[in-house]
């Protein structure tokens, strides 16, 4: 199926990552033009093993998209080189774990500027050329978190809230996927069109293994992958999408269904 993505521009957030960087894997071999943004990690590891196999003009940044500013010169230094925005693929995020009573002031300030507030940042700029072109794809990391208020139970056991609880980053996920609707709807009739994708369990370095209390009632019976995720995001992007606006696509194994 050809996306119709070949040449676009693409921003995509958080591309050490997991699911970043197999995002931009994905995109690289569409032919997206990409500019690859990193944080606490260089983000040269992954530009240098897309190079060996595509062609894909690249553009290597690093900032921290929870602070305005930053935000600002990402979006600056896109449409520099490459002269437009049209895709941009807030995937950026920490994880905090923890029960609500034993969560910090700073703990819960960093996830939700990292995890909401750089989104916010993002997309309020980065909707700006897209508008001004009549096309573009704003695609929103989401998480299953935002949907089973940030932990398993009652999967889990009780004792294990401590190690399975995220309150703080189920609230930014949950924040993220209110304010992909928000934004869908300002937009929608003007060529734009704004979705999240909502992972349950993906084997990533962060969680390389499925939780043994939730192995029995993930119906797929398994985690899932970056690479799975990442053909999602691509579908969202694509022009096969276009009638497509403030939906929240799970992909979680069937462990989550509404």
């Amino acid at each position: 199926m050809d996306l119709g993505i070949r040449e676009r521009v693409a921003v995509v957030t958080g591309a050490t990552g997991g699911i970043g960087s197999a995002v931009a894997r994905r995109f690289a071999e569409e032919g997206v033009r990409l500019a690859l943004v990193g944080c606490r990690r260089d983000v040269t590891d992954i530009a240098r093993e897309i190079r060996r196999s595509s062609d894909s003009e690249l553009l290597l940044l690093r900032g921290d998209v929870a602070e305005n500013e930053q935000a600002r010169r990402i979006v600056d230094e896109t449409i520099s080189k490459f002269g437009r925005l049209d895709i941009l693929v807030n995937n950026a995020g920490i994880g905090c774990k923890g029960a609500i009573g034993g969560l910090e002031e700073g703990q819960w300030d960093r996830t939700l500027s990292v995890n909401l507030s750089g989104a916010f940042f993002l997309s309020k700029l980065a909707v700006v050329p897209m508008l001004e072109q009549g096309w573009g794809r704003i695609i929103n990391i989401g998480s299953l978190a935002a949907k089973n208020a940030g932990n398993a139970r009652p999967w889990c056991r009780p004792e294990s809230v401590q190690e399975v609880s995220g309150p703080a980053y189920a609230v930014s996920k949950a924040g993220l996927h209110c304010l992909t609707r928000c934004q869908a709807k300002e937009v929608a009739h003007l060529g734009v069109t704004v979705n999240a994708v909502a992972p349950g369990p993906i084997a990533t370095a962060m969680n390389p293994e499925l939780p043994g209390c939730m192995a029995d009632v993930v119906p797929a019976g398994r985690m899932g992958t970056a690479e799975e995720v990442a053909y999602l995001v691509a579908f969202l992007a694509s022009e096969c999408a276009s009638y497509i606006t403030g939906e929240i696509v799970d992909i979680n194994g069937g462990i989550w269904m509404d």
